[in-house]
């Protein structure tokens, strides 16, 4: 009876207390680069998976895609592109819109770095 009150006081006293405002994150040691397109080791992954979305995301789970920034998405009938439909209302960290252009942006630089791809 004794650890029934004490896990109860326990679980009031945890949704009672003030959220907190920030996520304190620590790994082993200090990342590359904070830039996505440039991510070439664990560090660096780290920040990126934590910070920057995806459009589309594996579950890890089933192996199937999942929507994340994109709401939707269609595949061409040859397979070689793919159409998306971003979620509204979405934004960078500081609140600025997050749209289309910025994509498109991210995937030229993307280019200009070799990426096969086009946008």
């Amino acid at each position: 009876m004794r650890q029934l009150l004490f896990l109860a006081g326990l679980i009031f006293a945890a949704g009672s207390a003030a959220r907190p405002a920030e996520l304190r994150f620590a790994i082993a040691g200090d990342p590359k680069t904070f830039d996505p397109l440039q991510v070439a080791e664990s560090h660096s992954e780290t920040i990126r998976y934590l910070t920057a979305g995806v459009l589309i995301r594996i579950n890890r789970t089933n192996g199937k895609a999942e929507p994340e920034l994109a709401e939707s998405w269609t595949l061409s009938p040859d397979g070689k592109s793919i159409s998306l439909r971003l979620r509204t209302g979405l934004q960078f960290s500081d609140g600025s819109s997050l749209n289309a252009a910025d994509f498109v942006a991210d995937g030229q630089v993307a280019r200009r770095r070799g990426a096969d791809f086009r946008v």
